[in-house]
């Protein structure tokens, strides 16, 4: 059966049928729109493409591709308002779109591999990565990451996309079209956000997997990367393999600096085992059983007071004692917060004036 509707309306027709299977999103019903009036292009170049940014440790859901195409094609991300003729790619309005796309998304990856963003894993709201994309495609050699880098962390922030993020995507994307250059695009982005002041009250109370302490830590992590920071127990540089290789499987993997079980013998609270102040960084695959103090462990795998620092570790050594765990948590809780001030003050000066 053939029916004259539109795109919202098809969708709407599929979920009721279809209500017992799998649930419809509009970005299906583009693809498959895509895929009848353009044989082989889904298979050929969509899916293709996918496993290739897979491949490279970036994967992302069709939806959040098919979004920033329609961005850059036609300034669109509410993907029901995205016309017939780009879909039907006439005259390549569809591939020159995929082909822009895949320029910017491989710039990005650079620049995140950059920053210590080796995987897509640490974005953990993705559709935050489209503004980018349409920044990057916008303003092309006038392109700051370093900007764009401190949108991508108040958007996390401030959990800019965890709602209605097609509608708010689509507010930002015409905000930045409306922008003469990337500055004030960037402006325009950060108007509406409070500004950040991190405390040291902040991050002592922050638990690392929860809350804000789970952006504290995405941003604590980007420090330490920058500081070139190694896995204590084996040498090898955050991020990169025993062969001197990014990892593309990485992800963050946390160790508790006092170990947990040390501390839960000491009756120390939960929220306080866990505080991002006594959260540090260690390769995947790092054996991390530790049962014995910081001062004890320290010496035993001969770790260095120039790697303790790198992930902003107090250096006076009476603080690695059980004994010393609160007044630990409080001098390191206060050399996060200046280090976090001062990393997101060099991303976007302008935002703190």
């Amino acid at each position: 059966m053939k029916i004259k509707a539109s795109l919202e309306a098809v969708a709407t027709i599929f979920d009721r049928v279809n209500m017992a299977g799998t649930r419809i999103k509009q970005s299906d019903i583009v693809l498959a729109y895509i895929a009848v009036h353009n044989s082989g292009w889904v298979r050929g170049k969509f899916m293709e493409y996918l496993n290739d940014l897979d491949e490279e440790g970036f994967y992302f859901d069709p939806t959040i591709i098919i979004r920033g195409i329609t961005a850059i094609g036609e300034n669109k991300t509410v993907l029901r308002d995205v016309s017939d003729d780009f879909i039907r790619n006439e005259n390549g309005v569809l591939d020159k779109a995929f082909k822009k796309f895949k320029e910017c998304m491989s710039r990005l990856i650079h620049k995140f591999r950059s920053a210590g963003i080796l995987t897509s894993d640490l974005i953990y709201a993705k559709n935050s990565v489209i503004p980018l994309i349409y920044l990057c495609h916008k303003f092309g050699t006038t392109f700051n990451f370093k900007k764009a880098l401190f949108y991508l962390i108040l958007a996390l922030w401030y959990g800019r996309y965890s709602g209605a993020a097609e509608a708010t995507l689509q507010e930002d994307i015409n905000k930045i079209k409306e922008a003469k250059n990337f500055d004030e695009a960037i402006a325009k982005l950060v108007e509406n956000f409070p500004k950040i002041n991190v405390t040291k009250e902040i991050v002592k109370n922050a638990v690392y997997y929860q809350g804000i302490g789970r952006i504290l830590k995405l941003i604590l992590y980007l420090i330490v990367y920058k500081n070139g920071a190694t896995d204590w127990f084996t040498g090898v540089r955050l991020g990169y393999t025993r062969h001197n290789e990014i990892n593309k499987d990485f992800g963050i993997e946390e160790h508790h600096f006092f170990p947990r079980s040390l501390l839960r013998k000491q009756n120390i609270e939960t929220d306080k085992i866990h505080s991002l102040a006594n959260i540090v960084f260690i390769n995947p695959g790092t054996n991390k059983r530790l049962r014995t103090q910081p001062a004890d462990y320290i010496k035993k795998y001969k770790i260095q007071k120039e790697d303790l620092k790198k992930q902003l570790i107090p250096l006076n050594e009476k603080l690695w004692y059980i004994e010393k765990f609160k007044e630990f948590i409080n001098e390191r809780s206060r050399l996060i917060a200046e280090e976090i001030n001062n990393y997101l003050k060099d991303l976007c000066p302008e935002y703190f004036k």
